[in-house]
């Protein structure tokens, strides 16, 4: 496996463990949009909520299989991969204080 792609791996086992350790601390109902005010806007299940970022961390390893053209910039691979880090801990940790 490449380097690149064994960084992308870790941080996709890092978020699915960040959340699997998490669930027992989550709400049962967890917000995943809020108002400008701040209110709660739309809720959905803890399995759900806790589900989605690693679904998606998912499908982007898995779309880097597919064959394309040499022109990958793995500056940005590895933003994008530490942006969705950084979301799943920030979507934790503000359903952990409501």
């Amino acid at each position: 496996m490449k380097k690149g792609r064994m960084f992308e791996l870790i941080v996709l086992i890092l978020i699915i463990l960040i959340n699997i350790i998490s669930y027992k601390y989550v709400p049962e109902n967890m917000a995943i949009n809020f108002s400008l005010t701040g209110k709660v806007n739309y809720s959905v299940n803890k399995i759900i909520g806790l589900s989605i970022i690693p679904m998606v961390a998912l499908l982007m390893f898995l779309i880097g299989f597919l064959p394309s053209e040499k022109n990958d910039n793995k500056l940005a691979t590895y933003g994008i991969y530490g942006i969705i880090l950084f979301l799943n801990i920030v979507m934790i940790k503000v359903n952990m204080s409501l």
